[in-house]
């Protein structure tokens, strides 16, 4: 029973500052990157749903495609160490401070069919506890505008909550 308490009053607590592991290069001897990407069971089944074209039903499959591309080009500069979180940030930006959200932004993005584009965001941590992960949180979208959000906010919501159970188990 006490082992329970402990695990539901652990939390989540990030690295500091927030985007600091995946904005700094940390290089091992060899060239490779020290960063790892880690996924909550969540975030890894969001990813397999990008990989086939089902993540956003209002997303075609060439939206889903350059968002993956996009997406794999910051996951690929956040573990090398070479992508810079900051407030207004265009790849980016820290949340609250505690984690961190991925902005794969594709040039010249209009909706189809007359509705607004989608917008793809991968909300990460970078946790205190384990140097050099990099933990995928939560894959969403949100509608471009004003109008995105309150889909935003549930999806930062979710993010920290996924957070502070994984840090829990």
């Amino acid at each position: 029973m006490l082992r329970d308490m402990q695990l539901v009053e652990r939390r989540y607590e990030p690295a500091r500052p927030v985007g600091a592991r995946c904005g700094f290069a940390r290089i091992y001897d060899d060239g490779r990157p020290r960063n790892e990407w880690n996924w909550v069971s969540e975030a890894r089944s969001e990813m397999d749903s990008l990989w086939d074209n089902t993540l956003d039903p209002l997303m075609s499959e060439t939206e889903h495609a350059d968002a993956r591309e996009k997406l794999t080009q910051l996951l690929q500069k956040a573990k090398n160490g070479t992508l810079i979180v900051e407030v207004g940030g265009k790849e980016a930006v820290p949340i609250q401070w505690i984690i961190a959200e991925l902005k794969p932004f594709i040039e010249g993005r209009r909706g189809l069919f007359g509705r607004a584009p989608r917008l793809m965001r991968l909300y990460f941590g970078e946790p205190a506890a384990r140097e050099q992960m990099l933990l995928a949180l939560h894959l969403a979208n949100k509608t471009n505008g004003d109008e995105g959000s309150e889909e935003q906010d549930q999806a930062i919501a979710e993010s920290i909550a996924r957070a502070h159970r994984w840090a829990a188990a």
